[in-house]
């Protein structure tokens, strides 16, 4: 992208509201891209609970393929934004193309794509890990509610009752129905914590004991490990069930004969 034949000159603020669109259209690709990684982690949740290897390596290649642009379509963020802030209007022509495509080489050369940096592909790993059985992992390891439990000890900052209960309500984490946890790891039921931090915008004391600081609303985030442990075990269930109806009916079989 270059300035116009009258050779006019770009101003800042032109160059900071077309950087504004394209940082906002990127925006949107990072959230559809993020749509499709949730699915895949859905998919990662019936691969293990199936046992089924066939699948893991197409979908750990589509994982990484995700990743990958992920971080690269990050890394164009913050080379967009830098130009924002350091282009200064000129009569002389700018290559605007060739300015970002020179910062996302130097950007990825500092800071490569690192499989093993990237949360969702090390849950995808750590999920498909016994699917159709590893050399690690002695029978029976792959058990559902263990990997429920894994989840949380995953988190876990040594409280490990914040871990499975909420601290307000007291019900186990994975009977809440819209877990959130905040910045420390604790989880609670949205609706019980938000009604105790009502009328507090600059924060609460923190309502677990022995625990100092404020809690603040900007501070909860939705359970993500709890969320897939409920995933999990409603399909661990799903699949009992379908089990338990393939038996009986196989049992009903060899009674009419």
């Amino acid at each position: 992208m270059s300035q116009d034949a009258g050779n006019v000159p770009v101003s800042a603020d032109q160059v900071r509201n077309a950087i504004s669109g394209l940082v906002d259209r990127e925006k949107n690709m990072l959230t559809n891209l993020d749509a499709v990684a949730s699915s895949i982690m859905t998919a990662a949740d019936y691969l293990a609970i199936l046992k089924d290897s066939a699948q893991v390596g197409t979908y750990k290649e589509l994982l990484l393929s995700l990743g990958k642009l992920s971080h690269e379509v990050r890394a164009h963020q913050g080379v967009l934004l830098n130009l924002g802030q350091t282009y200064q209007a000129s009569l002389e022509d700018t290559d605007f193309q060739a300015l970002l495509d020179r910062g996302l080489s130097d950007s990825l050369q500092r800071a490569p794509y690192r499989p093993e940096d990237d949360r969702r592909f090390k849950e995808f790993t750590e999920q498909v890990g016994g699917a159709g059985g590893s050399a690690d992992q002695a029978d029976g390891a792959g058990d559902d509610e263990l990997g429920e439990d894994e989840d949380l000890r995953e988190a876990d900052t040594g409280h490990s009752l914040a871990k499975t209960k909420c601290p307000l309500s007291m019900k186990e984490v994975l009977d809440l129905e819209r877990p959130v946890k905040d910045h420390l790891g604790y989880v609670y039921e949205h609706a019980n914590i938000m009604e105790y931090l009502r009328g507090h915008p600059n924060g609460r004391k923190h309502p677990c004991a022995g625990v100092n600081g404020l809690l603040r609303a900007s501070d909860l985030k939705p359970a993500e490990d709890v969320l897939r442990a409920k995933r999990r075990r409603r399909l661990a269930e799903a699949m009992g069930a379908d089990a338990n109806d393939g038996a009986s009916e196989d049992s009903e079989e060899v009674i009419d004969v």
